[in-house]
């Protein structure tokens, strides 16, 4: 009875957004598989929707720190987050690629790692209510590890079961729907916390922020949980000794995949430049809630505006995709240098929300670029191998990334952009060297 009304409403939508191909044409999945593509699609997005809003209350980028400046936390810990958050994803895949190529349905593997990030972010809800200064600061570190491992699982299993239920030339378009949902309901998550309780002093709105968080991800669980996977192959399945041999053999053997992950390592300077950006605005305002909400808003409507643009452009060449947000990338981390050199007179927290707002966009175009490339360019019998991979590798990195806050903390901030922005600059060429994966 669950499946009789969901699957008219799924049919409806997704041949309004595909209405210019003929027929039902499914590529790349299997035959069976593609009678329930609308049901999943539709299923994908809501799961997708739930969990940006859920990421973006809960960001370690911008909420989190607030979070803990907040409730007395030494600065320290507002640094650790973000490498903890993108480092600690990764690693961990290519040990769990094995196990997970060894279950012939996956969609379970995404389900659990959602429960527990959500009972993760209940944790971070209860370091808030009943602890402060130093305590506090640990207690959401340590939820933010457990948060981004149960992450790093759940990232090899999502790019596989997408892979098995939606059709090639459809899945830049998906997560580009998911994006822009979830930028317009950060939106209004925004205008509620600037409007309903941006004046107050006390730790509400970020007890309401972490429930919410809590609740999406739940929802977003059950959301995926409802997909229709058929089973899979699962030959092939080693252990993490084995993973890591394979691995080096893969790097090695395909030159385009080594390339692929240098390109990924390079767009890293994207989430990088944001801390950044908070840092400087930070430093010219004294607002708590509103201020907070400003840049809620920003990431928000980065999503709502890059997505749809982000995702169709990934469906028909995901390398340009790439090459056009590490362009965007670059040019505003060297719009922000600039706009440090104006007088004191002239600086304002405002001033700094069009990087954050340009960022973001970056940011979609990174992420959604480079997830559409991938899984069109695996082999089906390779690909949460292939995933892992890139994943493993480039976690290495991001935790290496610490050293740019390093240089910030010598330095200038200034001087860390500026490295950031010249990575960029290579990352914008590197992608002509990848091979074309377009359908058409």
């Amino acid at each position: 009875m669950g499946n009789m009304n969901p699957a008219p409403l799924a049919d409806r939508v997704y041949d309004f957004m595909f209405e210019e191909e003929e027929g039902r044409v499914c590529e790349a999945i299997p035959e069976e598989a593609c009678r329930e593509a609308p049901r999943n699609f539709l299923l994908n997005v809501a799961n997708g929707s739930a969990s940006k809003l859920a990421e973006q209350l809960v960001s370690p980028g911008v909420t989190l720190p607030w979070i803990l400046d907040a409730i007395g936390a030494p600065v320290f810990f507002s640094g650790l987050l973000v490498p903890l958050r993108n480092g600690l994803s990764l690693l961990p895949q290519l040990a769990v690629s094995a196990w997970i190529r060894s279950r012939a349905v996956r969609k379970h593997v995404w389900t659990a790692s959602a429960m527990v990030q959500a009972l993760t972010v209940g944790g971070m809800l209860l370091a808030v209510l009943f602890l402060s200064g130093t305590g506090a600061g640990i207690a959401i570190a340590a939820m933010v590890a457990v948060f981004s491992l149960a992450s790093g699982v759940a990232s090899v299993s999502f790019k596989d079961v997408m892979a098995k239920t939606i059709p090639k030339g459809k899945r830049g378009r998906l997560l580009g729907t998911r994006g822009t949902i979830g930028g317009i309901l950060t939106l209004a998550a925004a205008v509620v916390l600037y409007a309903g309780i941006g004046g107050t002093e006390t730790r509400t709105p970020y007890i309401a922020l972490l429930g919410a968080g809590v609740v999406l991800w739940l929802l977003a669980a059950a959301a995926f949980a409802r997909t229709e996977e058929h089973p899979g192959a699962t030959e092939g399945g080693r252990n993490a000794i084995d993973e890591l041999r394979e691995a080096g053999a893969a790097l090695r053997e395909d030159r385009n995949l080594a390339r692929f992950v240098v390109e990924r390592i390079l767009l890293l300077a994207v989430p990088f430049l944001q801390p950044f950006y908070v840092v400087i605005a930070l430093s010219v305002t004294g607002e708590r809630i509103g201020g907070l909400a400003l840049f809620v808003a920003a990431s928000g409507l980065a999503n709502v505006v890059s997505s749809p643009f982000w995702g169709a452009l990934s469906d028909r060449d995901s390398r340009r995709v790439m090459t056009l947000a590490a362009g965007l990338g670059a040019i505003t981390g060297a719009a922000v240098i600039g706009a440090t050199l104006l007088p004191d007179a002239a600086q304002s927290s405002l001033l700094y929300m069009p990087a954050l707002f340009l960022n973001g966009v970056a940011q979609g175009g990174t992420r959604l670029g480079r997830k559409t490339y991938l899984v069109d360019y695996a082999p089906a019998e390779k690909r949460p191998l292939y995933v892992a991979v890139a994943n493993t590798v480039v976690g290495v990195f991001t935790v290496g990334g610490a050293a740019v806050g390093a240089l910030a903390q010598v330095t200038s901030a200034e001087l860390a952009v500026a490295v950031l922005v010249a990575a960029l600059l290579v990352a914008a060429v590197l992608p002509r060297r990848l091979v074309a994966t377009t359908t058409t």
